[in-house]
């Protein structure tokens, strides 16, 4: 688990080098391949490809994916009378900057404030996961956000390799990304017969020392998956 949210490098070919900006000599096959901008799956362009135009990435969109499917909270939908775009406030400012001023709205910052600093850690990259330094409009970007609001991840944080230092070793993600699995693999989410299936395999995930394989076998050796519930 702690690979996956925060390994130095990823595996990449010539074509998947060249994107990501990695020096080196490649071919058509994948190797790994160190990056320092890399943080496990969190700097992946699958991951980072959300976007609100073709061209611009989205501060608020990438902070919702964070703590919906990283973090497993609940983000609930925006009032039907608070506008959805930032196009009204004053131009020449960055997303981040105009994003402050949004969130100045008492009906916007309750979510917002929650949701644009976790966005605001991968400014560092572009709409399709590329790195860079500067945004869509040349401005310098400013990649550090103040995380609140969550089980152990609260404080101020510089980078999404920063990030994936804090989701490593945070319960609650190793619990989210435990539950994801488990929805994944079973079909369903969880009901309350499923206590103790829970219960066997957070404990088989932890004395394995969080190790991803482990923790696939540990789905096979539940309750949930050896019996059936009567239906008498």
């Amino acid at each position: 688990f702690t690979d996956l949210v925060s390994a130095p490098y990823t595996f990449v070919n010539a074509d998947l080098a060249k994107h990501y900006g990695i020096r080196g000599t490649f071919g058509a096959d994948f190797v790994r391949a160190e990056s320092p901008t890399a943080s496990g799956m969190l700097t992946q362009a699958g991951f980072l490809a959300v976007h609100d135009k073709p061209t611009r990435t989205s501060i608020v969109l990438r902070g919702v994916k964070v703590r919906t499917d990283v973090m497993c909270e609940l983000i609930p939908s925006p009032p039907n009378d608070v506008p959805l775009t930032l196009d009204k406030l004053a131009s020449g400012l960055s997303q981040k900057e105009r994003l402050a001023l949004h969130r100045k709205d008492p009906k916007c910052a309750g979510c917002h404030n929650t949701i644009d600093p976790v966005g605001e850690l991968f400014e560092g990259y572009d709409a399709v996961g590329r790195p860079r330094t500067v945004d869509e409009s040349g401005k310098p970007v400013d990649t550090r956000g103040v995380i609140s609001g969550s089980v152990d991840l609260d404080g101020e944080v510089a980078n999404p390799l920063a990030f994936g230092q804090k989701l490593a070793a945070s319960n609650a993600a190793q619990q989210c990304y435990l539950a994801q699995n488990f929805r994944f693999f079973y079909g369903r989410d969880y009901a309350a017969a499923d206590l103790c299936s829970r219960g066997q395999l957070a404990k088989a995930w932890k004395d394995s020392g969080f190790n991803l394989k482990e923790m696939l076998l540990g789905l096979t050796q539940t309750d949930a998956f050896l019996y059936r519930p009567s239906t008498n």
